[in-house]
């Protein structure tokens, strides 16, 4: 169902929720806004929220198991 939400809290709560597991192994884990965000959007915020953590851990597990084996 597609409901209005604000785009930046939604992507701030992802990195928020990563940031101890990314710190914890030394990587540095930050959002850059480039150019205009729209203050909120009409979708489904679930899964996009869920699409969103999953590229962020596909991103970072190669990082875990690069330095695990250094």
């Amino acid at each position: 169902m597609f409901k209005r939400f604000d785009i930046r809290l939604a992507i701030n709560q992802i990195l928020e929720s990563f940031s101890l597991h990314a710190s914890v192994r030394m990587i540095q884990f930050q959002v850059n806004w480039q150019g205009v965000i729209p203050t909120s959007m009409s979708n489904d915020k679930t899964r996009l929220q869920q699409i969103l953590r999953n590229l962020v851990q596909n991103a970072m597990f190669p990082s875990f198991s690069l330095l695990a084996s250094s």
